[in-house]
């Protein structure tokens, strides 16, 4: 019992630090999306950015433009990332999340998806961090107890 305890242990820890990693790496993504999201955009972008200001669209009785739309997006995607990151974090740290746990799947394949669509539509930094957490998750997902 005490050799296989320090074991048991030391899996645990590698399981909380790889959920942790992933949990960063979605709160990293929604900060660095905040970050852009409030930017003022480039001298080229100013062009576009006027032409959704006149791209109005009325929803269930609430006019917007589409400027609006895209920034309300941003910012509400921007939150979602880094509370799920937070929450992610909390998991870990409670220690709740078990070898071949459904929500570790789970996460890994969110990660997954995000990653496959970052692939196809996003520069570099989303890319990387979402590497990152299919890693981390994965790591976490196969951790034996």
């Amino acid at each position: 019992m005490t050799i296989t305890a320090p074991l048991t242990q030391k899996i645990s820890v590698r399981r909380k630090r790889a959920s942790s990693v992933g949990g960063w790496a979605f709160i990293v993504t929604g900060i660095g999306h905040l970050a852009v999201a409030t930017l003022a955009p480039a001298p080229e972008g100013a062009a576009a950015v006027k032409a959704q200001m006149r791209t109005v669209h009325v929803v269930i009785g609430v006019t917007r433009d589409l400027s609006q739309l895209m920034t309300g997006s941003s910012l509400a995607m921007a939150a979602s990332f880094v509370a799920w990151g937070a929450g992610v974090l909390v998991l870990a740290r409670r220690d709740v999340l078990r070898r071949r746990d459904p929500l570790v799947a789970g996460m890994a394949a969110l990660s997954a998806v995000l990653l496959a669509i970052s692939l196809a539509f996003f520069p570099a930094p989303p890319i990387v961090t979402m590497l990152v957490a299919v890693a981390a998750f994965g790591t976490a997902w196969v951790a034996a107890d």
